[in-house]
């Protein structure tokens, strides 16, 4: 099913003032719910507005981009659920979200994907002066990332960059990354730690550092450029899991034929009962 309409990319940083804060959370709260999580329902350029007029105010908050995978961990994962259900903004990553958005009467419904959010975002960030901080993936990647970053939004304030090990922090290491993305003063801060890790570490630390924390997953390595994204065909048809499918078939194989099925046979109970 083509999504049309969905914006590509933001050109600068004139996006328009939103809605005060202290409403958001009621906002997202009366959303449609698919799968029984609350997911945004609006314009791509309202989402990014919303997100730096927060991060403007440096009053924190939480972002999650949620695609099938997630919306299925969501409902097997109750602290997962959780996370979502009290986030500010649970955004549709991903055709099959905008979909159902649709069918459930939302008829202007937006993808708002990681993947394109984080460049778009850190350009206006740039034009505002707002300052970002990414935490997660490996050295190598922030270091293509920081890289390319400077040709595509060269005047972007990178307030830091941590990459985490991959086992579990003690409470005094996340104490410490946690008292640097504070101290380093950041508007944004995007965690790439991976579905649901990510999500996970959000929901416990979204009010300690005063940035707005947005899981954006492999969002990392797509605007870095160390993995290409899907064409615009497949994307807008709803073909971006077999692309990433084929460049992942080791590790993603798995997850598609678990999750997707169950998205669409619990999406159907939906429908069904409304």
């Amino acid at each position: 099913m083509a999504i049309d309409g969905a914006p590509r990319a933001v050109a600068d940083g004139r996006l328009a003032p939103t809605a005060r804060y202290d409403s958001l959370r009621s906002a997202l709260r009366s959303s449609p719910r698919v799968l029984g999580h609350p997911v945004w329902s609006g314009a791509y350029a309202v989402a990014l507005a919303e997100l730096l007029d927060a991060a403007q105010r440096r009053i924190g908050g939480s972002a999650y981009f949620c695609n099938v995978h997630m919306a299925v961990e969501a409902v097997r994962n109750r602290v997962l659920g959780k996370a979502l259900a009290r986030s500010e903004w649970v955004f549709p990553d991903g055709v099959p979200l905008v979909a159902a958005l649709r069918l459930l009467g939302q008829r202007r419904a937006q993808r708002v994907a990681g993947m394109d959010a984080v460049p778009d975002l850190c350009r206006a960030a740039a034009a505002r002066g707002l300052r970002v901080f990414f935490y997660g993936s490996d050295a190598r990647t922030l270091s293509a990332l920081r890289l390319r970053l400077s040709v595509i939004a060269p005047d972007l304030d990178i307030a830091g960059m941590i990459s985490p090990p991959y086992r579990a922090l003690s409470e005094a290491e996340e104490a410490a990354h946690l008292a640097e993305i504070e101290a380093s003063g950041a508007h944004l801060c995007f965690v790439g730690l991976g579905c649901p890790k990510q999500e996970l570490w959000i929901a416990r630390n979204r009010a300690r550092t005063g940035a707005v924390l947005l899981g954006v997953g492999a969002a990392f390595s797509t605007t870095a450029g160390n993995m290409t994204m899907a064409p615009a065909w497949m994307r807008d048809g709803g073909l971006e899991w077999a692309y990433r499918l084929a460049q992942e078939p080791g590790r993603l194989w798995r997850r598609y034929a678990q999750t997707n099925p169950l998205f669409v046979n619990r999406l159907l109970r939906q429908l069904w009962a409304r």
